[in-house]
């Protein structure tokens, strides 16, 4: 429930919140607006102030779930919809994670400034269940003998120059940024400071250059070895 005030003459008036994307619509005259008292004037338009210490308020998470990547035919664009949720579903779920969502198709009618102000209608899902599997994520395919492999190249004292020469292996130089991104695909270790602050584990780079420097090429490569990687 939202509450306003006016700002002149202090009427306070109660606004109903929609599920879903909705949201709420203040108006813009006041209902006294046609009241002259002889202390104040009348009521302008958009008098009323939102007062957040009376209003209700609840958690809200909007995202985007798109197709397995798995699923995506070759050369196309994965499908995404947007879904929004609420209370006790909020910060369930993080960026990667695969979901099994349940909830309500819905309509948001908006006016569209490039035709004119006519209604436009967009689509979204209003979420009221969601079955996280999470663990599907980091499902090893390796054999024992692959293991027993990457065992023996981890006791290699040199095994962090192998790593770094593999990046790419088809391109020459750039060695600062094979090593970048040999420490995105392995990613960090979550901490936690004396002060409770903490810190995540994932590792994010960002390259910039000059054209025809291979920096597609490098995130193609990223793309092929990563356990969840989509090329945009």
């Amino acid at each position: 429930m939202l509450r306003v005030q006016c700002s002149n003459c202090g009427n306070v008036k109660s606004i109903p919140l929609t599920k879903g994307l909705g949201g709420a619509l203040i108006p813009r005259m006041c209902d006294n607006a046609s009241i002259v008292t002889q202390n104040k004037e009348k009521c302008p338009l958009d008098s009323y102030v939102i007062m957040p210490q009376k209003s209700d308020f609840i958690n809200q998470q909007t995202f985007k779930l798109q197709e397995n990547p798995e699923l995506i035919p070759t050369g196309e664009m994965p499908r995404s919809f947007l879904l929004t949720c609420d209370r006790y579903l909020v910060d369930k779920m993080t960026p990667g994670m695969r979901v099994k969502v349940i909830g309500v198709f819905c309509l948001l009618n908006r006016k569209s400034k490039e035709k004119g102000d006519r209604p436009l209608n967009i689509s979204y899902i209003r979420a009221i269940g969601i079955h996280t599997e999470e663990a599907l994520r980091y499902q090893s395919v390796l054999s024992q003998e692959d293991q027993n492999h990457i065992i023996g190249l981890a006791k290699q004292k040199d095994i962090h120059q192998k790593i770094f020469k593999s990046i790419g292996s088809s391109i020459y130089g750039s060695d600062n940024i094979k090593q970048a991104l040999a420490c995105l695909l392995f990613g960090g270790s979550p901490k936690v400071l004396p002060d409770k602050t903490k810190l995540r584990a994932d590792i994010n780079v960002l390259l910039l250059g000059d054209p025809s420097t291979a920096k597609s090429q490098f995130l193609k490569f990223v793309e092929r070895y990563s356990h969840m990687f989509i090329y945009l």
